[in-house]
């Protein structure tokens, strides 16, 4: 699929940027880019199950629609800034 690839490098990107930013000891910067990463990891995995995207940046709010499970959950809980 297309669009799922299209995705997938865009979030790998934000994952690239994340570790040279974590390098570079800019931490506040490297989470917005992990959360931004992840964000995109799942939206894809979305549009893989066939399922609508939905304007969010809650990670927690997408891990549920996916069913993730809690672990992983209070991950994306920790990631999401609101």
């Amino acid at each position: 699929m297309e669009e799922v690839k299209r995705w997938i490098e865009i979030a790998d990107r934000d994952l690239d940027t994340a570790s040279y930013l974590y390098k570079g000891k800019k931490y506040e910067e490297c989470a917005f880019f992990c959360q931004q990463a992840v964000e995109k990891f799942l939206k894809a995995i979305m549009i893989k199950m066939k399922k609508d995207i939905i304007k969010t940046h809650d990670l927690l709010v997408l891990a549920e629609i996916l069913g993730l499970p809690v672990d992983l959950r209070e991950n994306c809980k920790e990631l999401t800034l609101i």
